[in-house]
Order: structure tokens, then C-alpha cells, then sequence
């Protein structure tokens, strides 16, 4: 009873109240502030998963569905083509068999050095452009690989320019086992930069 009507406890009251207003306040702004740290790291990272790596990816599986058809095609040609000679000895039918069937198979090689001269090469050198511009937005671990890129792209925009000789390109070229690293670190930190962004 003493305390309810003391002028002393009316004061205390008060500074209660105003530590657990500035407490209220001092908490508030703290989860204000992991709040907005949080969407500051998810909007990076969604920046990084719209603007770099999800291109990348795109770049990388439309390289590999093309390249995958071509050597389907191709094995299939070679396939076919040995079963036109199956049984056949004699010197004149292999050659009636060559003179009528060789042009599709003529047209199929031209084809294919179109496709990649057209096609798929100008999608390493968008790949490449991509990367320059949005470097910002890589990881390190897929920085590391920039080179190995920019390398590979460079041989063959060469090589298409009539600069290196197919020879060199084979004995330099080691295909696209070169870029796998690459491959694989987009896909690595697309898949984890995907998870920390739905936690």
C-alpha cells in the first residue's frame, strides 16, 4: 500500500515505463535492421541468380542440347553409312553406292560447320560478353574460370577467322573439357545461391 501511493513509486513507474519503451524501441530497430539485412542479401542474391547465373546456365544447356544432336546425327550417319558397304565386295557397286549417297552426307558435314560457325559459336561469344559485363555479380570460384572461357572463345572465333589452321586448333583445343569446371561451378553455386534465397 505504501509503495502504490508514494510519490517515489509514481516516479519509478515512470522510468520503468520509459526503459521498457526505449527497450521496445532499441528491439524493434534491432529486428528492423536483420530485416532489411536479410532483403539486402536476397535481392544480391536474387540479382545474381537472374542477371548472371541463370543466362549462364541457359547458355551452357542450349551449348550442350546442340552439341548432343550433333554427335547423335553424326553417329547415326556413321552407322548408316557403314551399313551401305555391309557385304558389299565389289569395287564398282561401293563406288555407284558413294556417288549416289555421299552428297547427303556431304550436306550433313556443311551443315554441321554452319551450325557452329552460326549457331553455337555465337553462343560461347554471348556467354563470354555475358560474363565481362556481369562480372560483378560471379563468385569467386566462378571468376577462376573467366580465362579457360575467354580462351576456348578465342580459339575458335580464330580458327572461324581462317587465322589458325584446324591442325593447330586440334593440337591446342582440348573441346569442351575445358570449360567443364565452369560448367560445373555455374551449376554449383546456381543450386546453393537457389537454396539460400528460400530459406
Amino acid at each position: 500500500m505504501f509503495f502504490e501511493t508514494s510519490p517515489a513509486w509514481g516516479v519509478i513507474q515512470s522510468v520503468i515505463s520509459a526503459f521498457a519503451g526505449l527497450g521496445g524501441v532499441y528491439v524493434g530497430a534491432l529486428m528492423t535492421a536483420r530485416n532489411q539485412k536479410i532483403e539486402r542479401r536476397n535481392a544480391q542474391l536474387e540479382e545474381q541468380l537472374k542477371s548472371f547465373y541463370s543466362p549462364l546456365i541457359g547458355m551452357k544447356s542450349e551449348v550442350r542440347a546442340r552439341v548432343a544432336l550433333r554427335r547423335k546425327v553424326h553417329d547415326v550417319a556413321a552407322a548408316e553409312w557403314q551399313k551401305l558397304f555391309k557385304g558389299v565386295d565389289d569395287p564398282s557397286q561401293r563406288k555407284a553406292i558413294e556417288d549416289a549417297k555421299w552428297p547427303a552426307y556431304e550436306r550433313l558435314h556443311a551443315d554441321t560447320e554452319t551450325r557452329v560457325r552460326d549457331e553455337l559459336i555465337p553462343v560461347y561469344n554471348r556467354a563470354l560478353s555475358h560474363f565481362s559485363t556481369n562480372m560483378w555479380l560471379a563468385e569467386e570460384s566462378t571468376r577462376e574460370h573467366y580465362s579457360a572461357l575467354t580462351e576456348y572463345v578465342e580459339l575458335w572465333n580464330r580458327h572461324l577467322r581462317g587465322a589458325i589452321p584446324p591442325e593447330v586448333v586440334r593440337a591446342i583445343d582440348s573441346g569442351e573439357v575445358a570449360l567443364e569446371p565452369l560448367y560445373a561451378d555455374l551449376t554449383d553455386n546456381f543450386d546453393r545461391l537457389t537454396r539460400q534465397l528460400r530459406k
